[in-house]
């Protein structure tokens, strides 16, 4: 296999040359080649090369199934979408200065540990450092996590102004 990078995933792209020839008592025969394409996750485009010796030669370009394409950029911009969301429920609080909003820390670290299972069932198992990672995943993972702090951060001062205004108020009385 040559001419591709499994880390331009979904968008890699591989070739391949395979020669096939017989002999029978030191004489060449003639090579039928047969093939068939079952992976669910690649399409092979195959052509077979005759020579006049009998032998055969396959050159096949391997591509991603088209499934396999749309699905991974379903999960790209699911990814991109969680992040969002994250972040403006991040703005929502920090502007209303709500404090800790457990439901909704909650929900942000589920999310931020969500998408890690997300990643790993893209199909085709990409690796670590893939264009899908560069494109979505370590963003939003990124911006899930400094939402995370910074509406944990905002939360913890605004309960310390509402603890030391109750204390202010009850020690005033």
């Amino acid at each position: 296999m040559y001419e591709g990078t499994k880390t331009d995933y979904p968008f890699d792209r591989y070739r391949t040359e395979a020669g096939f020839s017989a002999t029978s008592a030191g004489t060449a025969v003639p090579v039928g080649l047969v093939f068939t394409d079952t992976d669910p996750f690649f399409v092979v485009r195959p052509q077979a090369k005759a020579s006049a010796t009998g032998s055969v030669t396959l050159d096949a370009r391997i591509t991603r199934s088209r499934s396999t394409f749309i699905l991974s950029w379903f999960m790209i911009a699911a990814m991109w979408a969680i992040a969002l969301a994250v972040l403006g429920a991040t703005e929502v609080l920090f502007r209303k200065r709500e404090g800790l909003v457990w439901p909704s820390l909650g929900w942000m670290a589920a999310s931020l540990f969500a998408l890690i299972g997300m990643r790993n069932a893209a199909p085709g198992s990409p690796p670590i450092g893939s264009l899908m990672d560069y494109v979505a995943f370590f963003w939003a993972e990124g911006i899930i996590a400094a939402s995370l702090a910074c509406t944990a951060w905002s939360g913890i001062r605004t309960e310390h102004r509402l603890r030391r205004e109750r204390e202010a108020a009850t020690d005033g009385v």
